[in-house]
Formats: C-alpha cells, sequence, structure tokens
C-alpha cells in the first residue's frame, strides 16, 4: 500500500471477510487521509486516498464504520483536514465497491482546531465523536454530533461540552441508545466519562478519574446496560515494594 511512503492505521473493522482500514500515509511533507479494502488473507482489493490541491495540506482518518442501507455495504469515516493553516472535520462514505458517495469538510463549532475522533453507529442513527478549539483560547471543547445518511447534521443533535477546571476537553468514543449518550474521553489531563440525557442533551452526570491519563473506548458487553470502558492512566510504581 504505502510504497516509499509511511503512515498508519488508525482503525480497522471487519465486514463479512473483508477488512477496511482507516489512516493516512505521508510523502515526508504532508500527510493524505486513506482507506483500504483487503481480505482477511492480506490482500488489497483496492485503496482510496484524498488528493490534496496544493502541498500545504494535509488530511487523516481516526475512525470508521459500517452501515447496511438497503441491502448495500457502506462504510463512513471522520477524521481531520488541514487545508490552508486551520484543521477542519472530515467525514466520507463509501460504498463497498470503492466509490464515493459523498466527502465533506465542517466546522463543528468555530473554525479553528475542528476534528472528529470517532463515530458510532447503531439501529441506524449515526453519532460523530470530537472536539474542536474554544473560541479566544487554545482549549478544545469535546463534541458529538448525529447525521443522517447524506452526512448532514440532525437537527439540535450538535453538543459541546467545556472542561469545568479549565483547559481541555477531548471526546474519543461513545456509546448511545434511544435515551441516552455515554461519551469517553480527556478533561484537563483526566479520564473523563459523561452521560447526557438525548431528549435534554444535557449532561446528567460527568465522572473524572483520579490520576491523569484518558479514556479511549466504551463498548457494551451485555443487554443489561453494561459498558466496559477502556483507557490509560498514570501512575507511580515503587520497584522495590511493588505497588
Amino acid at each position: 500500500v504505502y510504497g516509499s511512503n509511511t503512515g498508519q492505521f488508525n482503525d480497522v473493522i471487519k465486514v463479512g471477510t473483508d477488512l477496511y482500514l482507516a489512516g493516512r500515509i505521508s510523502d515526508g511533507s504532508v500527510d493524505q487521509a486513506i482507506l483500504v479494502k483487503a481480505t482477511t488473507t492480506g490482500t488489497i482489493t483496492w485503496e482510496r486516498t484524498i488528493e490534496h490541491s496544493s502541498s500545504g495540506n494535509s488530511s487523516g482518518w481516526n475512525s470508521l464504520a459500517h452501515q447496511n442501507e438497503e441491502g448495500t455495504d457502506y462504510i463512513y469515516m471522520v477524521g481531520f483536514v488541514v487545508p490552508t493553516g486551520d484543521t477542519q472535520a472530515l467525514i466520507a462514505k463509501y460504498q463497498d465497491d470503492g466509490s464515493t458517495i459523498w466527502k465533506k469538510r465542517m466546522n463543528i463549532a468555530s473554525n479553528k482546531a475542528n476534528s472528529w475522533r470517532g463515530i458510532r453507529i447503531y439501529n441506524g442513527e449515526i453519532l460523530l465523536i470530537g472536539d474542536h478549539e474554544k473560541a479566544g483560547s487554545f482549549d478544545l471543547n469535546g463534541s458529538i454530533a448525529f447525521i443522517d445518511t447524506d452526512g448532514n447534521f440532525v437537527s439540535d443533535t450538535n453538543k459541546q461540552l467545556s472542561s469545568n477546571a479549565g483547559g481541555t476537553m477531548v471526546f474519543y468514543d461513545a456509546y448511545f441508545d434511544a435515551y441516552n449518550i455515554w461519551v469517553v474521553g480527556s478533561n484537563a489531563g483526566k479520564g473523563v466519562y459523561t452521560k447526557i440525557n438525548r431528549s435534554t442533551y444535557d449532561d446528567e452526570w460527568t465522572y473524572k478519574t483520579t490520576d491523569d491519563g484518558e479514556l479511549f473506548s466504551i463498548v457494551p458487553i451485555n443487554e443489561n446496560s453494561e459498558l466496559l470502558i477502556g483507557g490509560s492512566i498514570e501512575f507511580a510504581f515503587n520497584t522495590t515494594s511493588g505497588s
């Protein structure tokens, strides 16, 4: 795939007997978002990159998800693009044969440092998870929004949360049902886990880790609304006592 380029894949999903891998490649001057379809034995079926109009542009995919719509498989990707210095959020929809259905740049809530970091699809609903730069600040606000299958925001679902301790709030992943959204990320250097009521879009509660760190993923593990959360925290380890 890469040839002489370097790069990384940030996410992978399996659809039937196929794998879809999303990330970015670099020629040493700019990054390009790349989507690869491959078999489980490693054979490349096709690859698609984001073409840029100038050498100053960069882009990358952070996450992807699959949805079957009326018998056809589609792949949704989220990430970022840097067109002229300020980062815009990037979303796209591809058919399983590699054809582009649509591709969109957007500002989540400001015109600086916009990025979608995650995407989740449940029961036909599509949720985007990310962050954007606060006005007049280099800090970030966490952001979530629902979109329809054409890539348009669903009315009154674009929600931003600020750090209540100052600094940055970043969202990485989420799970949702018909009533609530559970989001994980980091808040002022601590791992954060937030529950949002879908009827009011108010955050009902927020849990923060005691130690510094981040929470990266959240997945359901059974039908009883129990969720598994993964991440990393910093802690001191005593090599003498083992504690």
